[in-house]
């Protein structure tokens, strides 16, 4: 399935990847792959995640990390909406 980013998850990721810089990960470039893998997966499965309240809108957790990802599923792929830490949400 193709996977498509909207423009706020692009700024999301962008700022995770910011963040995890200004704590010292020591490996942001394999932290940014295995972002985009974990949710490369989404597209293998489309309607695991959660339904949200937001009409069609579904949630996943990336496994092993504090990030949920809200995505749209629909016939010609996946659009990932936003792509949030479940620490500063729950905050």
């Amino acid at each position: 399935m193709d996977i498509r980013y909207e423009r706020a998850a692009e700024e999301d990721l962008r700022g995770l990847v910011a963040a995890e810089r200004s704590q010292g990960h020591p490996d942001l470039e394999g932290f940014t792959k295995l972002l985009r893998l974990r949710i490369a997966a989404i597209g293998l499965f489309p309607h695991s995640g959660r339904p949200v309240r937001r009409t069609g809108v579904r949630e996943w957790y990336l496994h092993g990390t504090p990030y949920i990802v809200l995505y749209l599923p629909h016939a010609a792929g996946v659009d990932i909406l936003r792509v949030l830490d479940a620490r500063e949400v729950a905050a």
